[in-house]
């Protein structure tokens, strides 16, 4: 819409990166679209250290899911994608990339690429990912920064992966350790034990030096 007739949805400041981050409902009835387009403006008015600045972006909803199919032991991920016309009525995604990513512990892996036709993309699932100790498995389908759609995925988990039994770690004992390793344990015990029979060698002969002398005194 044009800008008089826009709706300011949030007011949001900036992180230490400079970014604003705002989240939208998927359903509200604060968004308002022309021919089902949603235009979305950002405006920083400008301070004394900046100048006036705004971005805009025009978007279409997309509805997309991912789901698994195994035809004679192919494992196979399909993702079906729909955008609608003004009346609702749901038109198939044509010629579009999909990327199909798995998440690990820093980032995520590709998996693959395929390409929407009429509606759908199907693409083999890989059999050597290792997966959780029963081989469950979070698989992404995403549209990546398309002039339309902007970014769009659909998230599923599936039990394709490879089993990885949890490995219990092995605690090795240390010298710093409480539960240091018993040969040092030991070498520790003879060690004090001689010391003390040393101070108690001493302080015998101490003593019995003293009794000498008071029997030479009498």
């Amino acid at each position: 819409p044009a800008r008089e007739e826009s709706n300011i949805l949030e007011i949001v400041p900036t992180d230490i990166n400079g970014e604003a981050v705002f989240h939208i409902e998927k359903v509200s009835e604060r968004l308002v679209s022309a021919d089902n387009i949603f235009t979305f403006t950002a405006v920083f008015e400008g301070n004394q250290q900046y100048e006036p600045a705004e971005g805009l972006i025009e978007l279409k909803p997309l509805s997309m899911d991912l789901s698994f199919i195994e035809i004679d032991s192919v494992k196979i991920m399909m993702v079906e994608a729909y955008e609608f016309d003004p009346e609702g009525i749901p038109i198939p995604l044509d010629a579009t990339d999909v990327y199909f990513y798995v998440p690990r512990s820093f980032s995520l892996l590709p998996v693959g690429e395929e390409w929407f036709e009429e509606g759908s993309a199907q693409l083999d699932f890989p059999t050597s990912l290792p997966g959780d100790s029963i081989g469950n498995l979070t698989i992404i389908a995403r549209i990546e920064d398309h002039e339309l759609y902007g970014n769009v995925e659909a998230v599923a988990k599936k039990d394709w992966g490879l089993a990885m039994p949890h490995k219990g770690i092995e605690k090795r004992r240390g010298l710093g350790d409480t539960d240091a390793p018993l040969w040092m344990v030991y070498t520790l015990i003879v060690l004090l034990s001689v010391v003390w029979f040393h101070y108690l060698y001493v302080f015998y002969v101490m003593v019995k030096i003293k009794r000498l002398r008071r029997n030479q005194e009498i």
